[in-house]
């Protein structure tokens, strides 16, 4: 929903028309039209080990995700394939020990 991209902080207001400014029982990442201040609390906390290595926010919630789906991918060759496409090393350990 782009809270992962930095873009949205707690003073940004998302227009009505956009779906995030509707309630959704799915998630609570947006809530009254603004960024969840709980969930923004939790990416400052790792923000820095995200972009380590040059990496930008998306960057490095994809290799975070990479990480934890150990079944996402069903070789190693495949993995390391996609992992260059982007150019992408991994990430510090203790980002791993966050759930």
């Amino acid at each position: 929903m782009g809270l992962l991209t930095g873009k949205y902080g707690p003073k940004d207001i998302i227009c009505a028309d956009d779906i995030r400014e509707t309630p959704n029982p799915k998630t609570d990442y947006f809530v009254n039209a603004q960024a969840n201040p709980s969930f923004l609390a939790q990416l400052d906390v790792v923000r820095d080990l995200l972009t380590t290595g040059g990496r930008s926010l998306v960057q490095g919630a994809i290799a975070w995700l990479w990480e934890k789906a150990t079944q996402m991918y069903r070789s190693l060759a495949q993995e390391q394939w996609s992992r260059s496409r982007v150019s992408l090393r991994r990430l510090p350990k203790a980002l791993y020990r966050i759930r």
